[in-house]
């Protein structure tokens, strides 16, 4: 009886020998970013199936027991938002050995660093550019019926700069271009009395050549090679017309007209505002000066129109 006793002590220490033994895996995560919490998935798996996962925000040390003895594979993906300071996946391989407690220690913080080559991979800035610009004018002079001056003018103009962009957020416009302008005049009975026959039409058409000066002002870098398209131009800027056709026209009929040439000075020169984007604007100019000779009906002081323009690097 004594021995019977004695084998039962024996088999039950042993099977409690046995049973409290665990092969362990201690999983230690350590995230020492600044930016939001951290969000990892932990998932271990051996060859055939996933034996534990877990999904962790802070750092924290990880216990799985009683995995049987063999190699597996320990999995830590990011699940929050990307980042160049932390790691977003990696995999150790380790393996659970008899009566020995595996540690894996993931120290998931990544230090990116930038180092500059040389100064040709730093793009030099633009500091010149070539401007087209396209520009078409009107102003309606019929709200003051008692004023010298036509009825309305509408213009079309073409223009040539060259951009000096001195700095990031200014700079100079020089160039010129040719421009033409259509004015109908108003007829009074003095002017019927005069020619002794009734007018069909009377206008002044008006061809010139353009010198121009303005300075610009944008919103974001105009020394890039691509201007971004939302910047907003804002241009000051000086014109002066110089007359290279500019006359009277009368006419009676289709066939019979009487035209009044060298009615013109020197002086039509106008400031002026433009404000807009890199491809279009509008413009405001202001006229100081007459130019028209004698009691002849003057053009109007103010103009309004638009511009389109095209710009490339030099």
């Amino acid at each position: 009886m004594k021995n019977i006793i004695f084998i039962l002590l024996c088999l039950l220490a042993f099977t409690s020998a046995a049973f409290s033994q665990s092969d362990n895996l201690i999983i230690i995560i350590n995230q020492n970013t600044n930016g939001e919490t951290p969000c990892y998935t932990v998932t271990v798996y051996d060859e055939n199936d996933t034996v534990y996962t877990e999904t962790i925000s802070n750092d924290i040390e990880l216990s799985v027991d009683n995995l049987p003895i063999g190699q597996y594979s320990v999995n830590l993906t990011n699940c929050g938002a990307p980042s160049d300071e932390a790691i977003e996946s990696v995999t150790k391989i380790i393996e659970i050995k008899e009566c020995q407690i595996a540690y894996v220690t993931f120290d998931l913080y990544e230090y990116v660093d930038y180092t500059q080559l040389n100064s040709s991979c730093t793009p030099e800035p633009i500091k010149s550019r070539t401007e087209l610009q396209f520009n078409a004018s009107y102003f309606d002079s019929r709200w003051n019926p008692d004023g010298n001056n036509p009825k309305y003018t509408a213009g079309l103009g073409y223009s040539a700069y060259y951009w000096s962009a001195f700095s990031k957020h200014v700079g100079a416009l020089i160039g010129g271009g040719v421009g033409y302008l259509y004015a109908p005049l108003r007829i009074d009975s003095l002017s019927t009395s005069t020619y002794n026959k009734p007018i069909k039409t009377n206008y002044y058409s008006y061809l010139n050549g353009q010198f121009d000066v303005k300075f610009r002002f944008t919103t974001t870098n105009q020394q890039l090679e691509t201007i971004n398209p939302k910047s907003i131009f804002v241009d000051l800027g000086f014109t002066y017309n110089l007359p290279l056709y500019f006359k009277e026209i009368t006419r009676f009929d289709a066939q019979e007209k009487m035209v009044n040439s060298f009615i013109h000075q020197y002086s039509d020169m106008s400031i002026y505002a433009n404000i807009g984007v890199s491809n279009g604007q509008i413009f405001f100019a202001f006229r100081p000066i007459d130019f028209i000779k004698g009691n002849l009906q003057e053009l109007p002081k103010f103009n309004l129109g638009i511009k389109i323009i095209a710009n490339y690097a030099n």
